[in-house]
């Protein structure tokens, strides 16, 4: 497996095909899945932000990768058109996974729109501002 350049000490969990769904599963709190590729010099820069965003979270937020190279059926899964591309996963109020970054609201404003996490598609069904 490919490793990333310039580490910082925050932990990542490298995930795959047979990981990615019990990591999804079994995280409590908010789960930042970081889908990157090697080659992709700006993955690399938005790892270490994310590394950087993760750590100060105080643990409320686990960071976790998945080299599309590597697992292309993962990114398929989720629609992964580009790299980076980062996705976040919670345990909903309705004690559903959901997942699936999209941009949302009006220009300006950081937000996430929520899809279910098992149908992999891009329908929304609720967004929530960063």
């Amino acid at each position: 497996m490919a490793e990333r350049l310039n580490r910082t000490t925050a932990e990542v969990a490298r995930l795959s095909r047979s990981t990615f769904d019990e990591t999804v599963a079994t995280n409590q709190g908010l789960l930042m899945v970081d889908f990157w590729a090697d080659w992709c010099g700006p993955c690399h820069a938005l790892a270490l932000v994310l590394e950087d965003l993760t750590a100060a979270s105080g643990g409320r937020v686990t960071l976790a990768e998945v080299n599309v190279d590597e697992n292309l059926e993962l990114a398929e899964r989720y629609d992964i058109r580009s790299t980076p591309t980062v996705l976040f996963f919670r345990l909903g109020p309705d004690q559903q996974r959901r997942a699936k970054g999209r941009p949302a609201g009006p220009p300006g404003r950081a937000s996430v729109t929520l899809a279910s996490a098992g149908s992999g598609s891009n329908r929304s069904e609720g967004s929530e501002s960063l």
